[in-house]
C-alpha cells in the first residue's frame, strides 16, 4: 500500500500529533497532551467520522510518543529510586519476590526490612529494562500503524451499498456501507456507528453482521449472537428484577454455530495483529480493551480497574512520562466504561466473564426487608468455606435484611490458600520480603511505572496470587454491570480479595452514578491498596463506606506486600481517604489474622 501513510511527531508545545493520508489524497490529524483521551481531530469528514479509524491512530500517537520519552524515564538524573524500583523489576522477571514457591526462612513477620542481608549484585536492570519497553512499545505503535494503513483503504473504496442489522463489535443497530473494492475476494462493510470492518453473518436468514478481519481474504463468520459472545442483542440492555435473574439474563437466544472461538471480539484480536481494531471505537475503550486483553496476552496480569488503566496503556495513553495518567487515568478510563454498564457491551463482557469462571453464581440465601446485602468472600487460611461467619457479622449489622452470597473464583481462592499453607504460620522467605518488597517501595515502582509492566507482566501471571487478583478485578466490573442492570439499592459486603471485587465494583459504578445502586460497602481485611481511588468508592455509595482493617494481618503484611510492588493494603494500614462518608476502623485489639474478622467486628463501626 505505497500511496498510505501515517506518521508521528512531537510539537514544541508538548503535544502529540498523529496524521494519517489515504492513497486519494483524504487526510486526517489529531493532535492533543499526552493522556487526552479525545484528541482534536482535523481532515476530511470521511476519515474523522470513522472511530475505529481514530483511535487506532491516537493508539498509533500514544505509543509513539512513549518511545520518544522514554530515553528520558531511564537516564532521568532525579529518579533517584529508579534503580531501586529496576531491581524490583529484576527480581519479579526471575521469578525471585513472589512466593509462588516459598523458600525456607527463619525471618520473622515483623522483623524491618532495613535489617535483613543485602541481596546478591544484580544485573544492570534500567538498561535491560528499557530495551524490552522499547521493542514491546515500537511492536505495538507498528501494529496500529498496519491497522490505520488498511482503515485508509476501505474508506478509500467505500460504496453506495448499504445493510442494517445488529453490529457484532459496537452492539448497535446500525447501517453498514459495503466497500466497492476488487481487491478484496471476500464481502467487506464498514459499520456506520463504530467504523469497525463487518460481514453479514454466516448464519441461515440471520440479519446480523459479524465482525471481519482486514486482510483481503475472510473466511465467513458468525454474529455475536451465533458465537455466543452475546446472549441476545434485543435483550443486551435489559433491566433484571432479582439479583439471582443474572443466569436468566444470561440465556442464549441462538445457537452457536462457532463452537471453538475465543471469547467476543476475536476478530479485534488477529494472530496477524493482536492490537485493538474494532475494539478501540467501542464506548468502553480502556476498561473492556484490558478485560477482553486477557485472552491474548500480557493483559492475562490485569482486570477490572487494573485492566482499565492496562487498556488504556494498550491504546497508547497509558502512564506517559510527561503528564502521563497513571491511576487516575484508570480512572478516566473508567468513565468511558459508564456507557456500557447495563448495555450490550457491559452484557458481553459479562457473558465471557461468566463462561470462563463456572464458580461465578448470586445465590439467594435468605428473604427479607430492606436493601439487600451481597456478600463476597476471599480466601482464608481455614480448610472449611462456610459463609456462616460472613452472614452473623450481616445479621447483627443489617437485621432483617435479604442476604445473597457472590461465588466467583472458586480455582484462583483455593490456589492462594495452598499458597498461604506454604507460607506457614507467621513466617515469609526472606527473599519475598528482603529481595523484592523492600526495593520496590510506592514511590521507586511510581517512577518506573511506565516501562516496568512492559517487561515482566507475563512473569507475574504465573504467581497464584495475582491470578486471583485478575479474577477478583474482573468480578468486581461484571458485578458492576450486573448492579446497573438493578433497579434497587444493594448493600456489598466483602472480606479479603471478596473486598477486592466489591471496591472495583464500586469505582467502575462510579463512572455512572445514574445506575449506581449501591448504598453501604463494609469491607474487612480488603486485599487492595490503601491508595486505590477510594474517593470513587465513595462517590458511588450513597451511604457510608466502612473499612475495617487490622495491623496484626499477616497475610496483608507479608505475601500482598510481596506481591504487589511494595504496596499496602487498605486492610493492613486503612485507606487514608479524606472523602466523608468513606471511614477507615482499626480492629487490630480485635482481629489476631486475617481469617479472624467476621466474628470480631460487628458492633465496631
Amino acid at each position: 500500500m505505497p500511496g498510505e501513510a501515517v506518521w508521528f511527531r512531537k510539537s514544541d508545545d508538548g503535544s502529540t500529533v498523529a496524521e494519517a493520508r489515504s492513497a486519494k489524497g483524504l487526510k486526517l490529524t489529531l493532535t492533543g497532551m499526552p493522556g487526552d483521551l479525545e484528541p482534536q481531530a482535523v481532515g476530511d469528514d470521511r476519515l474523522k467520522r470513522n472511530a475505529t479509524l481514530c483511535h487506532n491512530l491516537w493508539a498509533y500517537g500514544g505509543f509513539e510518543r512513549q518511545l520518544a520519552d522514554l530515553p528520558d524515564l531511564v537516564d532521568d538524573p532525579d529518579a533517584s529510586n529508579i534503580q531501586d524500583a529496576a531491581d524490583a523489576a529484576a527480581d519479579l522477571a526471575s521469578g525471585v519476590g513472589l512466593p509462588a514457591v516459598i523458600p525456607d526462612s527463619d525471618v520473622p513477620l515483623d522483623q524491618d526490612d532495613d535489617e535483613l542481608p543485602p541481596d546478591p549484585e544484580l544485573v544492570d536492570v534500567p538498561e535491560l529494562v528499557g530495551r524490552k519497553a522499547r521493542a514491546a512499545l515500537q511492536k505495538k505503535a507498528d501494529g496500529h500503524a498496519r491497522v490505520v494503513k488498511k482503515m485508509v483503504v476501505l474508506i478509500d473504496e467505500l460504496g453506495e451499498e448499504t445493510h442494517e442489522g445488529w453490529c457484532s463489535n459496537c452492539f448497535n443497530k446500525s447501517v453498514h456501507r459495503k466497500v466497492a473494492s476488487a481487491r478484496l475476494r471476500s464481502n467487506t462493510y464498514l459499520c456506520e456507528d463504530c467504523g469497525a470492518p463487518t460481514d453479514k453473518c454466516a448464519a441461515p436468514r440471520c440479519t446480523n453482521m459479524a465482525n471481519r478481519s482486514l486482510g483481503t481474504l475472510h473466511l465467513p463468520g458468525f454474529c455475536a449472537e451465533h458465537s455466543h459472545d452475546l446472549p441476545s442483542f434485543e435483550r443486551a440492555n435489559d433491566q433484571i428484577e432479582r439479583l439471582d435473574d443474572i443466569k436468566t439474563f444470561l440465556k442464549y437466544d441462538k445457537p452457536n454455530l462457532a463452537r471453538g472461538t475465543q471469547l467476543g471480539l476475536t476478530a479485534v484480536f488477529t494472530a496477524g495483529a493482536a492490537f485493538p481494531l474494532a475494539l478501540a471505537a467501542a464506548p468502553a475503550v480502556g476498561g473492556v480493551v484490558g478485560v477482553l486483553a486477557s485472552k491474548f496476552g500480557a493483559g492475562a496480569t490485569l482486570a477490572g480497574a487494573a485492566a482499565v488503566n492496562h487498556g488504556l496503556a494498550i491504546l497508547g495513553f497509558g502512564t506517559i512520562a510527561a503528564g502521563g495518567l497513571g491511576m487516575a487515568g484508570g480512572t478516566m478510563v473508567v468513565s468511558a466504561v459508564g456507557a456500557a454498564l447495563g448495555g450490550g457491551l457491559g452484557a458481553s463482557v459479562t457473558n465471557s466473564y461468566v463462561r470462563g469462571d463456572k464458580s461465578f453464581k448470586i445465590e439467594f440465601l435468605r428473604e427479607g426487608n430492606g436493601v439487600p446485602v451481597i456478600i463476597a468472600r476471599g480466601f482464608t487460611t481455614e480448610k472449611s468455606i462456610d459463609w456462616w461467619q460472613a452472614v452473623d457479622f450481616v445479621e447483627k449489622t443489617y437485621p432483617g435484611h435479604p442476604i445473597y452470597l457472590l461465588n466467583w473464583g472458586s480455582k484462583e481462592l483455593a490456589d492462594v490458600a495452598i499458597l498461604m499453607g506454604k507460607v506457614g504460620a507467621g513466617q515469609v522467605g526472606k527473599t519475598a520480603v528482603g529481595g523484592f518488597a523492600k526495593r520496590a517501595g510506592k514511590k521507586a515502582a511510581a517512577k518506573l511505572n511506565p516501562i516496568l509492566p512492559v517487561a515482566i507482566a507475563a512473569d507475574v501471571a504465573k504467581n497464584p496470587w495475582h491470578v486471583a487478583r485478575v479474577r477478583a478485578d474482573k468480578t468486581g466490573v461484571i458485578l458492576a454491570d450486573i448492579l446497573a442492570r438493578y433497579d434497587n439499592e444493594v448493600i456489598l459486603v466483602g472480606h479479603s480479595l471478596g473486598g477486592r471485587v466489591m471496591a472495583t465494583a464500586a469505582q467502575a459504578a462510579s463512572t455512572n452514578l445514574r445506575k449506581s445502586r449501591i448504598r453501604d460497602i463494609r469491607l474487612a481485611g480488603a486485599a487492595i491498596g490503601a491508595t486505590f481511588d477510594w474517593d470513587a468508592v465513595g462517590r458511588a455509595a450513597s451511604g457510608v463506606v466502612v473499612n475495617y482493617f487490622s495491623k496484626n494481618d499477616s497475610v496483608l503484611k507479608t505475601l500482598y506486600r510481596a506481591a504487589e510492588f511494595g504496596s499496602i493494603a487498605a486492610g493492613l494500614a486503612g485507606t487514608g481517604s479524606a472523602a466523608s462518608n468513606v471511614h477507615d476502623v482499626d480492629v487490630s485489639d480485635k482481629v489476631p489474622n486475617h481469617s479472624a474478622y467476621w466474628l470480631n467486628i460487628a458492633g465496631a463501626f
